[in-house]
């Protein structure tokens, strides 16, 4: 097991505040990400009402299991009670935008399969040493954000 930091707090949304719109999502994401940056997805699960109450972070050295951890996400939240909306974050360390062709493609599953399991994605972020890139605003995807403030 390895240990890391992660980000500061900066003006980012309590646990049980609403997250209204993508700004605010990434100041909570963020504060999760490792640094020194490394390959890992970052989910923000949020109630119905998109008040942020659980982050997980998926390690991912080898492999991007993107794909995996949103359908993983969906069965949860079958089962799980008060489990409403998603927002994910992948890291790709290194300069310059960091999306890929197949993105745009997974992006779309995404959104799907969360809407079939009763969820709303919010966004996927992709996130490089220097750039963020919002998948919903990338795609133009139909907003699902309370505000738009990104």
């Amino acid at each position: 097991m390895s240990s890391c930091q992660r980000g500061g707090r900066a003006g980012a949304p309590r646990p049980g505040q609403v997250i209204s719109g993508p700004r605010a999502a990434l100041e909570v994401v963020m504060l999760a990400v490792s640094q020194p940056r490394r390959p890992e997805t970052v989910v923000l699960c949020l109630d119905h009402a998109h008040r942020g109450s659980t982050i997980i972070v998926v390690d991912h050295p080898h492999a991007e299991p993107v794909e995996e951890i949103g359908d993983f996400m969906c069965q949860l939240a079958v089962s799980a009670s008060g489990f409403g909306a998603l927002v994910l974050a992948t890291v790709r360390p290194g300069p310059g935008v960091a999306v890929v062709p197949a993105d745009e493609l997974a992006w779309f599953e995404l959104r799907a399969n969360a809407e079939d399991s009763g969820l709303e994605l919010l966004d996927w972020f992709v996130v490089s040493d220097d750039h963020v890139v919002s998948m919903a605003t990338f795609t133009d995807a139909r907003p699902l954000w309370q505000s738009d403030d990104f």
